[in-house]
């Protein structure tokens, strides 16, 4: 059994909650007297979750307010692009080591009382082995943390001066492991409160782009899947040896080959921008979106919009709003823009600027999309 996280999400144990959470492994005598008052067994131990955790409100791949954290990392290890070629990816605002920065500057008396930290994928794991299990290399791609080429933490990030003390390879459940571990055997709790096997062994979890791609069986080098979801993200596969981090974008370990890596764009304004244009334009309706879509020819008669509900971070875009231009390239006003754009081309616009994407990244095989 195994488990897929949403990407970049952290979880703070304290001692407590460490302690609370192995206890979850003991006898099958104890479980069943747990969970005969605990019908969904994990109430039964994490009782009182802010004695359990440091902090009950975890930041998530959405926050932007972390950039000075991010600017402070890349100016100690000599910026943006060495960042990248250490990690994969500059330092991103929704990245967890970022997140980590923030929070320990924010709060220090929850990082005080922090004794494990966790991404949201390997807390799930952790749930199910009755122990704190380490976060797997895929994962831990999306942390601005791990050496991507070594696939280890990176003393030199985890020591630098925007990082808190206290964070080491120990308080991160130790090195990344491979997100095809075997990690233990489920936990006595589990087993009595759900009826698994005691043979059903926990595989390291993973996040939700990692397990997107092994679920659509990407492994091939130039495999390319495109996700329309509440962001809309690209993803691609090279061999690791290929791979060149760049500023914008991310390279991350793949999750099923030890000698692959995969590209991912990750646009935050995906089905938000999608399903603003239909509540402003096409009266709240997919099904009118959907015709408008139909109707409008491929190029949308030269009108190209740009909506961004909320920051961007691909590329970065620090403000919101619409943007409009014609054929000839000429900015319209938001006003003129928006009289010119009807339901049918607003609908065309919002939905056509991952497929470019794909189609200028000219790396494809084969695609996805779903």
């Amino acid at each position: 059994i195994s488990c897929s996280g949403q990407q970049h999400g952290s979880v703070y144990l304290t001692d407590h909650g460490v302690r609370a959470l192995r206890a979850t492994a003991a006898s099958a005598k104890e479980a069943e007297e747990a969970s005969a008052s605990s019908p969904t067994g994990f109430s039964s131990i994490f009782t009182d979750l802010s004695e359990s955790f440091a902090l009950t409100d975890c930041p998530i791949w959405a926050d932007s307010s972390t950039e000075q954290q991010c600017l402070a990392i890349e100016a100690a290890l000599g910026g943006a692009a060495a960042v990248a070629t250490r990690t994969g990816s500059r330092a991103y605002s929704r990245f967890t080591g970022p997140q980590i920065a923030a929070l320990a500057e924010r709060k220090p008396s929850v990082w005080e009382r922090t004794a494990a930290v966790t991404l949201i994928s390997s807390f799930l794991a952790s749930l199910l082995l009755g122990d704190v299990a380490p976060i797997d290399v895929s994962d831990g791609s999306g942390m601005n943390l791990m050496d991507l080429s070594s696939r280890r933490w990176d003393d030199a990030i985890l020591t630098s001066e925007p990082m808190p003390k206290g964070l080491s390879v120990a308080l991160l459940a130790g090195q990344p492991v491979p997100s095809f571990q075997v990690l233990g055997r489920v936990s006595a709790l589990v087993r009595q409160s759900w009826g698994l096997s005691a043979s059903c062994v926990v595989i390291a979890s993973s996040g939700d782009n990692p397990c997107t791609l092994a679920g659509l069986g990407l492994a091939q080098p130039g495999d390319l899947a495109l996700s329309l979801g509440t962001s809309d993200t690209l993803l691609g596969v090279a061999r690791a040896e290929e791979a060149r981090p760049r500023v914008e974008g991310h390279i991350m370990a793949h999750p099923t080959d030890p000698d692959a890596v995969f590209a991912m764009l990750c646009y935050k304004n995906g089905g938000v921008a999608r399903q603003a244009v239909r509540d402003e334009r096409c009266g709240s309706m997919w099904v009118a979106f959907d015709e408008a879509l139909r109707s409008t020819p491929p190029g949308n008669d030269g009108l190209l919009g740009l909506y961004l509900p909320l920051p961007e971070i691909t590329p970065v875009v620090p403000g919101s709003g619409q943007w409009f231009v014609d054929r000839q390239g000429r900015r319209l006003n938001e006003k003129e823009g928006r009289a010119r754009a009807p339901c049918d081309q607003s609908s065309r616009g919002v939905s056509s600027r991952c497929a470019r994407a794909a189609r200028l990244s000219g790396c494809a095989r084969s695609a996805t999309a779903y």
